[in-house]
């Protein structure tokens, strides 16, 4: 997970929006917070290996979630702001909602594919 999100972050490039101790924020909180999400899943005993797999899917899918939302906003303040709506756990339903409206606003199979996936 933690490389993930250094891959993501040395990605953007909307380089002035980003500080070094938000950067650090992001990396830190991020991890926590998804941590302390999915930790009860995982931590339950099961004869169901599948469960275990599906925990991890989530957990992948709500630091992709988070990551992207935050990068998208525009300025270092709008990223912090969107940092702490995450840690308040108002902020997956927009990450969802924003990733949706990508998807939608895309062409091809792919694209239909995804959105049926999700919806």
């Amino acid at each position: 997970m933690k490389r993930y999100l250094e891959k993501k972050l040395e990605m953007d490039t909307m380089w002035d929006a980003m500080s070094d101790n938000l950067r650090a924020d992001v990396l830190r909180i991020i991890q926590e917070r998804i941590s302390e999400m999915c930790v009860e899943a995982s931590t339950v005993p099961t004869p169901y290996p599948i469960l275990c797999w599906l925990t991890m899917v989530c957990r992948f899918l709500l630091v992709s979630l988070n990551i992207d939302a935050i990068l998208e906003a525009i300025t270092i303040f709008n990223r912090r702001q969107k940092l702490n709506e995450m840690t308040m756990g108002n902020h997956l339903e927009d990450a969802y909602a924003t990733t949706l409206a990508q998807m939608k606003a895309g062409k091809g199979s792919r694209t239909r594919l995804g959105i049926e996936a999700l919806v």
